[in-house]
C-alpha cells in the first residue's frame, strides 16, 4: 500500500516551510492506493478495491472501516529494515516476514551498513524518492502485535520474548515528514 499526495495537494506541500506534519492532516489531501501483487492499483476508498477484497475472500459481507487518521501506534511513520528481519531470522532459526512489524517503509539498506544501520540514523533527516523529507525520531518500541503471523494470525511470544531480550525491546524506527513528496517501492534513501 502506498499513500500519494493529489498532484494540487503536491504544490502547496512544497511550497510550505519545512517541519514536522501535524498528525492529523487535512483529509481532503491524501489519496491511498493499493497495488496488488499482480499490479492491479485500487484507489483504497473506491468501490473496486472492496469488491476485489470480496472475491478474494469469498465474503461478501466484508466491508471497510476506512479513517484519515493514523492507524499507527504514535508516530506518523515508521521504518523497519529487511536486515533486521534477517538479523532476527537468523537469531530465532525461524523465518521471519517482515510484515509482523507493521511498517510504512521496509527498507533494504545498501551492502555495506550494519544490520541494524536505521538505529545510527536517530536524529538524522532522510530523502526518499525525489521530494520526500524525514527525521528519524527515535527507536520503535514493540509490543506483542509483532507475535502474530501476518496470514494466520498465529501468536508466536517466542518472537517477542526474543526482541525484548535480544534487542532491548525495539525493533526499527520512527520518523516524521519534515517535506511532503511521492514515494514509491524501490525509491532511493539517501542521508542529508
Amino acid at each position: 500500500m502506498s499513500a500519494t499526495l493529489k498532484p494540487e495537494a503536491l504544490d502547496a506541500a512544497q511550497a510550505m516551510a519545512p517541519g514536522v506534519n501535524p498528525l492529523y492532516p487535512e483529509t481532503n489531501r491524501f489519496v491511498v492506493e493499493v497495488e496488488t501483487p499482480d499490479g492491479t492499483v485500487y484507489d483504497l476508498e473506491g468501490e473496486g478495491f472492496l469488491d476485489h477484497l470480496k472475491t478474494l475472500t469469498g465474503n461478501d459481507s466484508l466491508r471497510i472501516h476506512f479513517t484519515h487518521r493514523s492507524q499507527f501506534d504514535c508516530r506518523p511513520l515508521s521504518f523497519f529494515s529487511l536486515q533486521m528481519r534477517d538479523v532476527l531470522t537468523q537469531e530465532l532459526g525461524i523465518e521471519i516476514d517482515e510484515r509482523r512489524f507493521r511498517a510504512n517503509f521496509y527498507v533494504k539498506w545498501n551492502e555495506d551498513k550494519p544490520p541494524l544501520y536505521e538505529t545510527d540514523l536517530i536524529g538524522m533527516r532522510l530523502k526518499i524518492g525525489d521530494t520526500l523529507e524525514v527525521t528519524v525520531l527515535e527507536r520503535d518500541p514493540r509490543c506483542k502485535m509483532i507475535t502474530l503471523d501476518p496470514d494466520t494470525s498465529e501468536a508466536n511470544p517466542a518472537i517477542i520474548k526474543h526482541v525484548s531480550k535480544a534487542h532491548e525491546g525495539y525493533a526499527g524506527v520512527y520518523g516524521a515528514v519534515l517535506v511532503e513528496g511521492m514515494v514509491k517501492a524501490g525509491d532511493t534513501i539517501e542521508r542529508l
